[in-house]
């Protein structure tokens, strides 16, 4: 699985004017971080609002509230806008938050009254599950080689929600996710 992730183009796509300036990638130079409320905004877009008070059982007992869960991912993400977009990284601490994240782990699990799970049962291609998924997540349609490289790794997995269930974790772990288009 990470290495099928690190080698998808969405993980390994270079923002910076500064990795190869004879390369011409339109706006993508001028791309930087998004603000922790557009990014929270971005992942409420793909699962769905998270209703005030909704509770989540993490499995060692503990519950946690959208909302503390929602004030936790923002100060996590905030970051300073007055600093230059090319000083402005993620951290490990927002990479182990969208990890491990009981309440966004929860929304990931293809079940049948969530997203993943309606997509799931809306398109029975996987070419076209897929498509949808990263117009989702990225709002585009995935290269060729991209679908390609997903609908292999779909073959191989165990169950095909379980396949989908980490490309939408890819996704949205993904650069691409986290930066303005």
């Amino acid at each position: 699985l990470l290495r099928n992730i690190v080698n998808t183009e969405a993980y390994q796509r270079r923002l910076s004017s500064e990795s190869d300036p004879t390369r011409n990638d339109g706006f993508a130079t001028a791309s930087k971080r998004l603000r922790a409320d557009v990014l929270w905004d971005s992942l409420v877009h793909i699962f769905g609002k998270l209703e005030p008070g909704a509770r989540f059982h993490t499995g060692g007992g503990v519950r946690f509230n959208s909302s503390f869960v929602e004030g936790r991912f923002r100060s996590e993400f905030d970051f300073d806008p007055s600093l230059d977009p090319e000083d402005v990284n993620g951290t490990i601490p927002q990479a182990l938050f969208l990890m491990n994240n009981p309440v966004l782990n929860k929304h990931l699990e293809a079940t049948k009254s969530n997203l993943l799970g309606r997509v799931l049962r809306d398109h029975p291609q996987d070419a076209s599950a897929v498509d949808h998924l990263y117009e989702l997540a990225l709002a585009r349609k995935p290269t060729t080689q991209e679908r390609e490289r997903c609908l292999a790794y779909i073959v191989e997995s165990p169950t095909r929600e379980a396949a989908f269930e980490d490309l939408l974790w890819a996704l949205i772990n993904s650069t691409e996710f986290q930066r303005t288009r």
